[in-house]
C-alpha cells in the first residue's frame, strides 16, 4: 500500500470522524437544556427548606441535586423524573401533596439541568440518571416512580436497570420510543426537510445511545412486570395522543398490570395541565392527582 492509499484512507476517516462529531453536536443542540434564573417565577426547592432536604448523588461522572420531601416518610419512596426544558423546581408541588400524604417523595434535575453540570446528550440520559436515583435512594420502602413527558419516558425505559426495586409507575404525557417522537416532531414542526432531520437526529441518538435508542416503554413496563399508570390528556398539543404516545401503544393492551386515563377536561387535558391546568404556581391537577395517590395507596397498602 503507497502513500497515496493511506492518505486516502486517512482523508475518508477524517471525513467520517467529522460527520460523527457533526452528528453529536446536532443532539448537544437540539437537547440544550433551557437555562434558568435562579428566579424563574415559580417556587423553589428552597422557598420550601423546611419540608425538604437537600442532597447530590452520582450519576457516572455527574454529580445531582436532589431535594427530599417528607425524608422520614414511611409508607414508600416515590421519584420524579421531570419533563423536558423544566426544572425538577416544577413538580413541588406534587412532592408536597405526597409528602403529606405519607410518602418520601424525591426530586431531582437531570445531567446539565438547572444548576447541574455536564451536557444532556438526549432522552436515554434522563433514564441513566434515574437509574442511579433509584439505587441511591432506594431505603426498601415500597419504590414507585412518577415521570412527565420525558421523564415517562425514562420511568419505564430505567426498568432494565432497576430490577425488581420498583413497584410501580406513574407515566404523564409519556412517548413509547425515541425513533417515533423524533419523526413526530420533526413531521409536526419543520416545513422542510422533515425526513432528514429525522434521521440525522436519530442517528445521533443511536451513536451515542446504541444500547438504549430502541428501547420502547411499552415493552420495558411489560418485561418488567410492575404495575403502571399511564396518563395521556386528550388535548396534548405536544405529543399527539392518537402518535407517538406511550397511551396510544398501550390502550389497546389487555393487561391487569396497566391502568390508562385520559383526563378530558379543558384545560385539564393538555400536555403540561395533566401536571399544572393554570399558571398558579402551587395548583395541582384535581383531576388528576388524587386518582394517583389512590393507585399509589392501593399497591404499598398490599
Amino acid at each position: 500500500m503507497g502513500m497515496r492509499d493511506l492518505l486516502m484512507i486517512f482523508i475518508v476517516l477524517g471525513i467520517i470522524a467529522l460527520f460523527v462529531v457533526l452528528l453529536i453536536l446536532l443532539s448537544v443542540f437540539f437537547f440544550k437544556p433551557f437555562k434558568y434564573t435562579d428566579r424563574w417565577n415559580r417556587p423553589v426547592h428552597e422557598d420550601y427548606a423546611d419540608e425538604n432536604e437537600s442532597t447530590f448523588f452520582m450519576s457516572g461522572r455527574s454529580r445531582l441535586a436532589a431535594h427530599i420531601y417528607g425524608a422520614e416518610n414511611k409508607k414508600g419512596t416515590l421519584i420524579f423524573s421531570h419533563g423536558m426544558g423544566v426544572p425538577s423546581d416544577y413538580y413541588i408541588p406534587e412532592a408536597r401533596y405526597f409528602a403529606k400524604a405519607g410518602y418520601r417523595s424525591v426530586l431531582f434535575d437531570d445531567t446539565g439541568y438547572w444548576k447541574n453540570k455536564g451536557i444532556y446528550f438526549g432522552f436515554p440520559r434522563a433514564a441513566k440518571d434515574l437509574a442511579a436515583a433509584i439505587r441511591h435512594f432506594d431505603n426498601g420502602t415500597p419504590m414507585i416512580l412518577l415521570g412527565h413527558s420525558m421523564g415517562a419516558y425514562a420511568v419505564c425505559t430505567a426498568l432494565p436497570e432497576a430490577g425488581e426495586k420498583v413497584k410501580a409507575v406513574v407515566a404523564y404525557s409519556g412517548f413509547d420510543n425515541e425513533p417515533e417522537i423524533i419523526r413526530e416532531f420533526a413531521d409536526t414542526n419543520l416545513k422542510k426537510c422533515k425526513g432528514l432531520v429525522a434521521f440525522l437526529l436519530s442517528a445521533s441518538q443511536f451513536i451515542l445511545f446504541p444500547r438504549r435508542f430502541f428501547r420502547s416503554s411499552l415493552k420495558c413496563l411489560k418485561e418488567c412486570g410492575c404495575r403502571a399508570m399511564i396518563i395521556h390528556g386528550s388535548a396534548d398539543e405536544e405529543i399527539s395522543i392518537n402518535g407517538a404516545s406511550l397511551y396510544a401503544h398501550t390502550i389497546n393492551e389487555k393487561s391487569d398490570l396497566i391502568t390508562v386515563f385520559s383526563p378530558d377536561k379543558e384545560g385539564y387535558n393538555t400536555h403540561m395541565g395533566v401536571v399544572r391546568p393554570t399558571k398558579e404556581p402551587g395548583e395541582i391537577n384535581k383531576e388528576v392527582l388524587p386518582k394517583v395517590l389512590e393507585f399509589i395507596d392501593r399497591l404499598t397498602e398490599n
